[in-house]
């Protein structure tokens, strides 16, 4: 699930990366995160957008470790009876 969840950020970004580079995905971001919310809160919801961001990456790349690890642990895994 968090993989789809990256999958669909990224495409979501990609034609503002295309078209305005790191700023355009900047842009894009601000303009998701402000979507619904009072003018004087903008702020914090970009704040919160990008701690929410930096969470779910973190996450990602936790659980990419641990699948990988698992991975290793069960396949070399020698059954002795």
């Amino acid at each position: 699930m968090v993989g789809l969840f990256w999958m669909l950020v990224a495409v979501q970004f990609v034609p503002a990366m295309w078209h305005g580079g790191f700023g355009g995905v900047r842009e894009q971001m601000v303009r998701i995160a402000v979507t619904g919310v009072a003018q004087d809160r903008w702020e914090i919801a970009v704040l919160r957008m990008h701690e929410a961001l930096a969470v779910m990456a973190a996450l990602a790349a936790a659980l990419y470790v641990l699948q990988r690890y698992l991975g290793r642990k069960l396949g070399s895994s020698d059954v002795r009876r």
